[in-house]
């Protein structure tokens, strides 16, 4: 089987080395078991990149995957643009780059799209003039945040329309898309992201001494919508009788505002803001934390989640969407998304009751039901159906 990806976003760059790396999982779970497999990412450089450089390797050969990257610089915002005219855009200069990997690779079994807009607007224009079947998978937490732009909506619908198969990371993300396309036609399934393979990941000791201090740890952009401010809140009220620490890790426009809540609360010598980490770097302080705390409004799925049961530690979320589907009573707690003392009495509950969460229990179930392993037969049979060779296996 040959495979062509198509992420929406820019594709692991040099200025954006996490932007597209759920894709780039998929493309590596994807070489490294037989599968020929290609991306091309079609983008344009934000205008707040007009006065500096934006690197990329347009044509690179990583781990077996072919990769043809091209990315325009933008004059005029987004924002300002017509839906047609950045349709348009997205869809030449992804053709482009269609026709490009197809004279040097070939002609792909099966296009992976990530995102309507505006990979599948290319999946749509590779299938209505080449016949390569399609696959779209949304990730995007706009269906559950009702912020769809109108101009926009004609679009959507005419991809989901289009595609053999399409899919959503999590099931509260995929009942909101089919609300939103309203068409009996199109059903969504669920295939959920993969548990990312990373060598050498630490594991917590279950013997784990708590009497130096208990740490929570909360990883994730310093926006509005990941509501840092209900978390430090929360945390401000365990942290008047309790020996904890918190740890926020990411950057953000919200950076400032949030230390200063930290000064007014005067925990600020137990709030530490590490900024942007790697993936590695977030693995250490995973294992070397004693509980993840996810805090959002909303969240589509939670990949987070899925590193701290690897690192064996539980994790309190708000139902915000994805995190539901997660997290349960043996690896975790739920809370409401606006309540600071549900989010505080969740907090104590788990530093009192955390006996109960052993380390390789969380491990084995997370890998169990996320690893690899399964995360290759589930997106296998997504392709076996689009490609109408059988039913699915699992």
């Amino acid at each position: 089987m040959h495979v062509l990806i198509i992420p929406s976003e820019h594709f692991v760059t040099d200025k954006s080395p996490l932007a597209g790396i759920f894709q780039s999982d998929l493309a590596n779970l994807l070489a490294s078991n037989s599968v020929k497999v290609g991306v091309i990412a079609p983008g344009f450089i934000s205008p707040r990149f007009l006065l500096s450089t934006y690197p990329f390797a347009k044509v690179e050969l990583l781990n077996n995957v072919n990769i043809l990257r091209q990315y325009r610089r933008r004059v005029i915002p987004e924002k300002y643009r017509s839906a047609a005219v950045l349709v348009r855009q997205y869809t030449d200069l992804g053709m482009k780059l269609y026709d490009e990997y197809v004279a040097i690779y070939g002609t792909p079994d099966l296009v992976h799209a990530h995102g309507f807009l505006f990979a599948g607007s290319v999946a749509a224009r590779i299938n209505k003039q080449n016949g390569v079947r399609t696959v779209v998978t949304e990730h995007s937490s706009i269906y559950l945040r009702n912020v769809i732009e109108h101009k926009y909506f004609d679009e959507i619908r005419y991809v989901a329309d289009s595609a053999d198969e399409v899919s959503a990371v999590s099931a509260a993300l995929a009942q909101a898309i089919e609300n939103f396309l309203d068409n009996p036609k199109v059903t969504i399934s669920v295939l959920p992201n993969q548990l990312p393979k990373l060598e050498d990941r630490a594991i917590r000791s279950t013997n784990a001494d708590l009497d130096d201090g208990f740490r929570f740890i909360s990883i994730g952009s310093l926006d509005s919508n990941k509501n840092h401010q209900l978390l430090i809140k929360a945390f401000a009220k365990l942290a008047i009788r309790e020996n904890v620490t918190l740890k926020i890790v990411g950057a953000g426009p919200l950076k400032k505002s949030l230390e200063k809540l930290s000064r007014e609360l005067r925990i600020e010598n137990r709030v530490f803001f590490t900024g942007q980490k790697t993936r590695y770097e977030v693995s250490q302080l995973l294992v070397n934390s004693d509980c993840l705390v996810v805090s959002s409004k909303v969240e589509t799925f939670g990949v987070v989640i899925l590193e701290a049961f690897s690192s064996g530690i539980p994790v309190i979320s708000t139902r915000c969407g994805g995190p539901e589907e997660l997290i349960d009573s043996s690896n975790g707690l739920l809370v409401d998304s606006s309540s600071v003392d549900e989010m505080a009495l969740a907090m104590e509950q788990i530093r009192c009751d955390y006996a109960k969460f052993d380390a390789k229990n969380l491990v084995n179930d997370v890998e169990k039901n996320y690893g690899q392993s399964r995360h290759l037969r589930s997106v296998m049979d997504l392709y076996r159906l689009a490609l109408g060779q059988s039913e699915a296996l699992t």
